[in-house]
């Protein structure tokens, strides 16, 4: 079997130089099909007429058994749902509780399969974390650890691997579409089979494609950017927003939002304090806001205590300087003044040239012009 191996060096399909087995072409009589593409045609050749007797799907790599009718008609994805519901422990999984998941896999510590695939990966990629995080971007974790092709170590995060294999596909046209550069993944055209769709536009032509006749099966709206399954009729008839709501009602937290004790909200997120997913989106985003304000006030202090003095002296002294060396009025200099405060969070340019001239604040009037050829 190694010497074969060795002899068909391409797949006379998809030109592979590797495979455990292969085997004979039906057109050529020649031993060039390499395992993979061998299961694709064989799966092919035995798609029964009617599709899955679960979902209809038409393809799968291979058919299993139906255990009602004793047909060769259910898909992969099918059986493994099936095979993951009957598996599933009685207490769901042992770390997170859920009850469902699509594969089961084995608790280190006590040896039953009750890890859910969601926590298996959150663990795996725990495990193999780099000691100094991500090569390209410092990040300590991510759900998945990727190899870095220059030092062949897995040390790039999930986001950074995306990035760059999207680069490296990159269209030298861009999307067929809408002309978009630049995306984090590409996808095939149905037309011209070239991986040139960008990811905004195959998600408004599968939803488009998705799309019930009747709309959505709660409001009736017609379009969404994505449908999801109504959990009474396992149709795929929910649109985003009915969607959304539905989730955040199952999973209000019993005594509402630990912050202001509302009961409902479009999304719950996590309490930093507790870990719980118990605050409403309202104060989410307001508590969001009060630290971007406390770390922009913070950044503010920080730049301007490099000039030796306090914020409110440094923006007051730079107003007067305005207004008695270039003649501005007092409101002109104020929005200056604003937006070097601005400048001094935002642009790091901005604060490495005034650093390196070493201003005086009587001289601050100069960086007012330097504002303006930035701006």
């Amino acid at each position: 079997m190694e010497d074969l191996a060795k002899r068909n060096e391409r797949c006379a399909k998809c030109s592979n130089k590797t495979t455990s087995q292969w085997y004979k072409n039906e057109d050529t009589n020649e031993t060039d099909i390499c395992q993979t593409c061998y299961k694709k045609d064989l799966a092919k050749r035995n798609a029964p007429p009617n599709g899955c007797a679960k979902c209809s799907n038409k393809t799968s790599t291979p058919w299993y058994k139906n255990e009602d009718t004793k047909e060769m008609d259910i898909c992969a994805t099918c059986y493994k749902k099936d095979l993951a519901k009957r598996n599933e422990p009685p207490n769901g999984c042992a770390k997170c509780s859920k009850k469902t998941s699509t594969h089961w896999y084995k608790n280190e510590d006590t040896k039953e399969m009750d890890i859910c695939y969601s926590c298996y990966k959150k663990d795996l990629a725990k495990r193999n974390e780099p000691p100094n995080g991500c090569a390209k971007c410092s990040k300590k974790t991510s759900s998945q650890w990727f190899k870095n092709e220059d030092t062949k170590e897995m040390d790039i995060c999930k986001t950074c691997y995306g990035k760059d294999h999207a680069k490296k596909n990159e269209p030298p046209n861009g999307c067929a579409k809408c002309s978009n550069k630049t995306c984090t993944h590409w996808y095939k055209n149905e037309d011209t089979k070239e991986m040139d769709i960008c990811r905004t536009c195959y998600q408004k032509d599968l939803a488009k494609r998705n799309a019930p006749p009747n709309g959505c099966a709660k409001c009736s709206k017609k379009t969404s950017s994505v449908w999801l399954k109504n959990e009474d009729t396992n149709e795929i008839d929910i649109c985003q927003t009915c969607y959304e709501k539905d989730h955040a009602k199952r999973n209000a937290p019993p005594n509402g939002c630990a912050r202001c004790s509302k009961k409902t909200t479009l999304k719950w997120r996590r309490n930093k304090d507790t870990k719980e997913m118990d605050i409403c989106s309202s104060c989410y985003q307001k508590e969001r806001n009060k630290e971007k304000k406390q770390s922009q006030e913070e950044t503010q202090k920080s730049q301007c205590q490099g000039f030796g003095m306090a914020p409110e002296k440094f923006q007051k002294n730079f107003e007067k300087s305005l207004n008695i060396s270039e003649k501005v009025n007092i409101t002109e200099a104020k929005e200056a003044s604003e937006r070097m405060m601005r400048f001094m969070t935002q642009d790091a340019d901005v604060v490495k040239f005034m650093t390196d001239m070493k201003f005086d604040y009587k001289d601050l009037h100069m960086v007012n012009n330097y504002f303006n050829k930035s701006s």
